[in-house]
């Protein structure tokens, strides 16, 4: 007889070869799969903290920038006030000197009004006299 390996024996081996092979080739993948997603997230972690970086660099790079926007528009508003006090103060004092001029003009007005009266009545006077 046989010394007990039979051909079914050996094929039995044979499958549990194969199928021990295609766990094994699996869990590899599996291993391998996760090993991959691990560096991946190691990865996307190192992105994002550099992201962070800029992120948070750019907030303080806008917050500086607001500041002195801030600080400056303050001094230009205190400039404009100070410009607007010195344009009302002009505009005054030019509203009263056109005021005056206008007085002047009135009096000048009325001065020659009295001249142009005294010279006709001189006139007649001298003409009446001569007739």
């Amino acid at each position: 007889m046989s010394t007990g390996a039979g051909p079914w024996t050996e094929a039995g081996a044979a499958g549990v070869a194969i199928v021990t092979a295609v766990l094994t080739y699996f869990a590899a993948t599996k291993a391998n799969k996760r090993a991959m997603k691990t560096e991946q997230i190691k990865v996307d972690a190192e992105a994002y903290m550099r992201a962070q970086k800029i992120y948070d660099s750019t907030i303080a790079q806008l917050r500086t920038d607001n500041e002195r926007l801030t600080t400056k528009v303050d001094r230009l508003e205190a400039q404009i006030d100070r410009l607007e006090a010195t344009l009302r103060k002009h505009t005054a004092s030019i509203r009263e000197q056109g005021e005056d001029i206008r007085e002047q003009g009135e009096d000048i007005r009325a001065n020659v009004v009295a001249i142009r009266e005294k010279m006709d009545d001189t006139e007649q006077k001298t003409h009446g006299e001569g007739e």
